[in-house]
């Protein structure tokens, strides 16, 4: 993992159902955001990661997860309780505008962790509010559809 290893912030990796990619979080040379690096195959070295730009910014994300697609891809910013979301479209390797899916703007709850199904249709996340951690988690009948309520 030569390529991935820096001494910048490095973490919440997921590895991608084919095992051809990685994401992962980092502020790698004061770039904040979600990067990815690819490999041609399980038996090879990922290849330098790249920002997803469409992720950059001030807040620390977390938590990226990707369809099985990997069409899209969601991660979490904790502090702000927030659940974003980004769309490539068919054959595109550029993300569009990231979208947020799921919030709390009462400021009273922190989200650490998310995660999306492989299908892109159930969201799934952590809510940690004084001693207290909660799952909650979201469905959606077509990935271009949003979430239903949130259930308990």
């Amino acid at each position: 993992l030569k390529s991935l290893n820096t001494s910048d912030k490095e973490f919440d990796p997921f590895v991608a159902p084919d095992g051809l990619s990685i994401w992962f979080v980092s502020d790698r040379g004061g770039v904040r955001g979600v990067y990815k690096a690819t490999r041609p195959s399980p038996y090879h070295d990922f290849d330098e990661p790249q920002i997803v730009e469409a992720t950059s910014g001030a807040d620390m994300p977390a938590s990226p997860t990707v369809t099985a697609d990997g069409r899209m891809l969601m991660y979490v910013v904790p502090e702000k309780a927030r659940i974003w979301q980004t769309v490539r479209k068919k054959g595109s390797t550029e993300f569009g505008k990231k979208e947020i899916v799921r919030s709390d703007d009462d400021g009273s709850r922190a989200w650490r962790s998310a995660q999306l199904s492989s299908d892109g249709l159930r969201l799934y996340w952590t809510e940690e509010g004084g001693d207290e951690i909660t799952t909650r988690a979201a469905v959606r009948t077509e990935t271009s559809k949003l979430f239903g309520k949130t259930l308990k």
